[in-house]
């Protein structure tokens, strides 16, 4: 019988509570498949920063779990029969109240865990993982961090906002469930401003609190074109200490936009940019160049195929135009379009709402014109929320490694 002592170890350390070690093994042993050399724990479950509350039917996560898992070879129908079995795990903390909460398992080889990686995440990891079984593959672990692939997973907050925002919200009931859960998204796209901002200046610094602390400490580094550095210290302070203590300000709308008032300011300090009215979705098309990472060919193949069955629903022409388009201007435009709609709805800005909700349309007819008749919506709302399903049909077939996410998005989008 395997024995995970290193879990016992974690959880004396951080003093989390029995019901995290308990539900860290349950998920650990079926992840152990034929071939497996080492397991590792890695994001806030390892750094100590993993947020939880206790409610009458147990304890609720609130936070992801983590995990990679380096197999000798890659062995596809192991790998699926012991995801089947951490969605079973997964649908059990939903039924407690679970929900932000998902259970993030990565497969890789121990080949292509060799490989130089050029995400922050990466290095990360390799500063912060946990070993939960077999061999300590951390040391070989290579990270040389780009900062487009932090400006960009910033941007990427903006999809699990999308995602998690309450439907209540347009009929001005939410619960106290739906402003806790909302309000931890907010407070997590927050806290990844500073690695954004760290990241270009070449710092790397493991853990929320502890980039928080170096921003206080060397502000006069980010003290260009008459940057707003103190703001935003005060902000992160205020999302830390939310999502830590799982305590919020009851004016949720005005956090929203809080947050995303400072994407273009954070991106007009990075490209140097001295505007008072930055109009975010012209920036990113202009330098589209220095913000997003080159696509390698592996992503340049599968985009490929994927024009090859839009062709076939659709015209050759339409499928090539698709083609040669940079779709993460796309998801970043449609993104930003959605939210800034929605918080003029709730704002009672309606005309501005609805002009933002059409470029929205548009941004997703670039994305992913198949499939999707157009229909007539009388509200809102209604539009709002179809377009919401829209993306959210789209995104794991246009990123492979989300297709495991499907069950999980719609679950979400229907509860919620």
């Amino acid at each position: 019988m395997i024995q995970f002592p290193n879990i016992d170890k974690i959880c004396q350390s951080y003093n989390y509570p029995k019901e995290i070690n308990v539900l860290l093994k349950y998920i650990t042993k079926p992840l152990i498949i034929p071939g497996t050399k080492s397991l590792l724990l890695i994001g806030s479950a390892s750094r100590g920063e993993l947020v939880f509350k206790q409610n009458r039917r147990g304890l609720v996560l609130f936070s992801d779990l983590e995990l990679v898992v380096i197999t000798k070879r890659n062995n596809l129908y192991d790998k699926q029969k012991a995801l089947k079995k951490i969605d079973y795990i997964e649908k059990k903390q939903r039924i407690i109240g679970a929900r932000t909460f998902h259970i993030d398992v990565s497969f890789t080889t121990v080949q292509r865990w060799k490989r130089l990686k050029q995400k922050f995440h990466a290095w990360e990891i390799k500063n912060t993982g946990q070993v939960l079984y077999g061999e300590n593959f951390l040391g070989l672990l290579r990270a040389n961090v780009e900062p487009k692939y932090t400006i960009q997973s910033s941007f990427n907050r903006l999809l699990y906002l999308l995602l998690f925002l309450p439907i209540s919200f347009f009929e001005k009931k939410p619960t106290k469930e739906d402003l806790e859960s909302f309000n931890f998204i907010l407070s997590r796209a927050i806290l990844d401003f500073p690695i954004w901002m760290l990241c270009s200046k070449g710092i790397l610094i493991p853990g929320f609190k502890e980039r928080y602390e170096y921003l206080k400490g060397n502000k006069y580094l980010f003290d260009e074109n008459n940057f707003p550095i103190d703001n935003l210290i005060e902000v992160v302070g205020v999302a830390l200490k939310a999502r830590n203590n799982l305590k919020f300000d009851d004016d949720i709308l005005s956090f929203y936009k809080t947050l995303l008032c400072w994407y273009p300011k954070i991106l007009s300090w990075e490209l140097k940019i001295n505007n008072d009215k930055i109009d975010l979705l012209k920036i990113l098309q202009r330098y589209d160049d220095k913000i997003y990472p080159t696509l390698n060919w592996k992503r340049y193949l599968w985009e490929t195929r994927l024009a090859a069955a839009l062709a076939k629903k659709t015209s050759s022409k339409q499928a090539f135009s698709w083609l040669i388009k940079r779709k993460q201007v796309l998801i970043s435009g449609f993104l930003w379009c959605m939210h800034m709609a929605v918080l003029e709805y709730l704002y009672g800005n309606n005309l501005n709402a609805n002009e933002w909700l059409e470029r929205a349309q548009l941004k997703i007819d670039e994305l992913w014109p198949n499939g999707f008749p157009k229909k007539r919506c009388v509200s809102f709302s209604t539009t709002w929320t179809a377009l919401r399903y829209r993306f959210f049909d789209f995104l794991p077939r246009f990123y492979r490694g989300l297709g495991q996410n499907t069950e999980y998005f719609k679950w979400v989008l229907k509860n919620f």
